[in-house]
C-alpha cells in the first residue's frame, strides 16, 4: 500500500491512468517502469484501477508499521 506524499491532486489524463490525491491510500497491482498499475477506493466505496507515476507514492506509515509487526524474528 502506498500513500501520496505531495499536497495536491493528481488527476488522470486518459481512460488509463488513475486520478489521486494527497492521503489516498493505493494498493500496487504491478511495479514496473515509471508508471504502476494501482487500484483504490474512493469515498462512496466505488473501486477504481489505473495508472500512476510511480515517483508520486511513498510507502505508507501504517504499512510500514504491520510489515514490522508481521515480519518473522531472528
Amino acid at each position: 500500500l502506498t500513500q501520496e506524499p505531495y499536497d495536491k491532486t493528481t488527476w488522470a489524463r486518459d481512460g488509463q491512468e488513475l486520478s489521486f490525491k494527497a492521503g489516498d491510500m493505493l494498493e500496487i497491482i504491478t511495479s514496473s517502469g515509471d508508471w504502476w498499475s494501482a487500484r483504490k477506493i474512493d469515498l462512496y466505496g466505488s473501486l477504481a484501477t489505473g495508472f500512476v507515476p510511480f515517483n508520486y507514492l511513498a510507502l505508507s506509515k501504517l504499512f510500514l508499521n504491520s510489515s514490522l509487526l508481521n515480519s518473522p524474528s531472528v
